[in-house]
């Protein structure tokens, strides 16, 4: 209402009152104002960021995500995207956002984000804001996504995936059993692998207490190399001694360096790993970084030790065929069957390998491969049963002592039974294993460097078969068998994983290109069943009103649930 009073000369004679009908300018303005909050609340509810540009890049608007990722460069309205986001005074080059503007068209770019903050990586997709009338961009939506994780875990299975190969390529370099060339092709691969400047291997004499170099990659070699150290003596000797790798920061001013006549002390980083094979130490190796600008890091002494456990295996193996010179045509046949096994990373098919040239190795009636689970190993693979159906899935309890597999795995070594029919073993006697008629059993552990992760087990229907030379043979042969097992496992592992990240980063992209609401839930429930293998799905969206979850998508169910409370 309106009022205005009526003058008759300086006398007020009366008022005149004007009144206007405004209830529907409230009622669209009050719906104006809920529509707001409402839309508020939706930017708000999603835990992405969003910011609305103006075509000139100022920041128009931000919901909370935006102002808790650049906190310290509130209030981010009115100022330009670059100087909030990127602490820049000019636009970035490229910038989505721009060529958005240009194209009129979705925009997407990674993009790193602003220096110092925990959100290192996002994922940017710009939509254009365009006039109805003009068709001209009259601002901008900016959609950003934190994918600083998936960033960091897709170089993280870089790396492991560049490791893995790595150190497949060299287990294949490692095949050798001349030990003075298999040294210098350790010295040189852990060299370049590790960018180091220099490589050191230390072998244990016969006496048990010594240790030798006998490799020196590095200046001053001539120094080094030959010299012998008691175990506990020196940083090697300790290390050695202890059997746990180490990082040693600078050697030079570390308490247990031994100085050594010619050779020069030098601030530089080294990083030590014990040779071990079947808990037996065999020597130590190290490699290292002069001076104090490039330190190793934990996961550089992770892969050190894997390389250490391959090293420690094939020396192991070159000792082994030194030391049995009188049965080279069997050693010829190990190396024939390690280079087959390292010829693939199908786990179903090394452990087909495994079984095929065992037979090559030493001689057997029947064979499994056994997995070990907890405490207990599992038959995955066998040959030679007439029964293979039956065997293939037994298990063997390792806290029992009703079989001799505990006795292999607690000893870490092998295990022959001249004749189990003389043993307190007696379920070689009953089903399912009766039908093969063993009497010579050998078992030997698979071990991946210090790790049991097996066991092979041979049998013969003649007693007294299996000697000593058998069991070396075999437990060197299971040691390339766990090698290749466990990198075929890693290598699937890592391929697996590479495939769910590509199988998130297609869907993330489907599911943000999408801006109508009923495709971009049908978008979300399609995907998210692909991905998990489910037949169908429902997607319920929280009814303020009614304070209910109500169904508002129903995909590939027996019937259309859409509604449902």
């Amino acid at each position: 209402w309106r009022n205005s009073q009526i003058y008759e000369g300086d006398v007020v004679v009366g008022t005149l009152s004007f009144g206007l009908d405004i209830t529907d300018r409230v009622q669209a303005e009050e719906a104006l104002r809920k529509s707001e909050r409402f839309l508020a609340a939706v930017f708000e509810s999603i835990q992405d960021g969003i910011s609305i540009l103006d075509p000139d890049l100022t920041v128009r608007y931000t919901n909370g995500v935006m102002k808790r990722w650049y906190a310290q460069n509130l209030p981010l309205e009115g100022k330009k995207c670059f100087e909030c986001y990127h602490n820049s005074n000019k636009p970035c080059d490229p910038c989505p956002t721009l060529q958005c503007m240009q194209s009129k068209e979705t925009e997407r770019a990674v993009v790193p984000g602003l220096e110092g903050s925990a959100v290192e990586w996002i994922e940017l997709f710009s939509y254009p804001m365009l006039d109805p009338a003009s068709g001209e961009v009259t601002g901008i939506v900016e959609f950003v996504r934190d994918i600083t994780d998936r960033v960091q875990a897709e170089k993280a299975l870089r790396r492991r995936s560049e490791e893995i190969a790595a150190l497949f390529s060299i287990s294949q370099d490692l095949n050798r059993l001349d030990l003075e060339a298999l040294l210098r092709t350790i010295g040189e691969r852990a060299k370049a692998l590790f960018k180091a400047d220099g490589c050191r291997i230390f072998l244990l004499e016969p006496d048990g207490e010594t240790l030798r170099c006998v490799l020196a990659l590095q200046e001053h070699a001539e120094a080094i190399l030959g010299i012998q150290i008691k175990l506990g003596q020196g940083i090697t000797g300790t290390i050695a001694a202890r059997g746990q790798p180490e990082i040693v920061e600078d050697i030079s001013v570390d308490p247990r360096l031994l100085v050594v006549s010619g050779l020069p002390v030098e601030a530089r980083a080294r990083m030590f790993a014990p040779l071990a094979e079947r808990g037996r130490l065999l020597g130590v190796m190290s490699v290292s970084r002069l001076g104090k600008d490039r330190p190793f890091q934990p996961k550089d002494l992770e892969l050190l030790q894997a390389l250490a456990a391959l090293a420690s295996s094939a020396i192991a193996n070159a000792r082994l065929y030194q030391a049995e010179r009188t049965a080279r045509q069997r050693a010829e046949r190990l190396y024939a069957a390690t280079q087959a096994l390292s010829a693939t990373l199908d786990l179903q098919q090394v452990f087909e390998l495994i079984l095929s040239e065992l037979r090559e190795v030493v001689p057997y009636d029947s064979a499994s491969v056994q997995q070990l689970t907890g405490d207990r190993l599992e038959i995955i693979g066998g040959a030679g049963f007439p029964n293979l159906e039956e065997i293939l899935g037994l298990s063997f309890d390792l806290t029992a002592e009703d079989n001799p597999n505990r006795e292999v795995m607690r000893r870490r070594g092998p295990l022959i039974l001249d004749d189990v029919r003389t043993t307190s073993y007696t379920a070689f006697q009953c089903d399912p294993h009766a039908r093969a008629n063993i009497r010579s059993w050998l078992g030997a552990p698979l071990l991946f460097g210090d790790r049991p992760i097996g066991m092979l087990a041979l049998d013969k229907k003649e007693p007294g078969f299996y000697t000593e030379e058998h069991a070396h043979l075999v437990q060197a042969f299971a040691a390339q068998a766990a090698v290749a097992i466990e990198n075929a496992r890693l290598y699937e592992q890592a391929h697996r994983r590479i495939q769910q990240m590509a199988a998130l980063h297609d869907t993330a992209l489907d599911i943000t290109s999408r801006l109508e609401m009923r495709e971009l839930l049908n978008a979300i429930i399609s995907r998210a069943c692909d991905l998990l293998g489910a037949t169908g799905g429902l997607i319920f969206l929280h009814d303020a009103d009614r304070n209910r979850l109500v169904a508002v998508t129903s995909y590939r169910l027996e019937k259309d649930y859409t509604g449902l409370t």
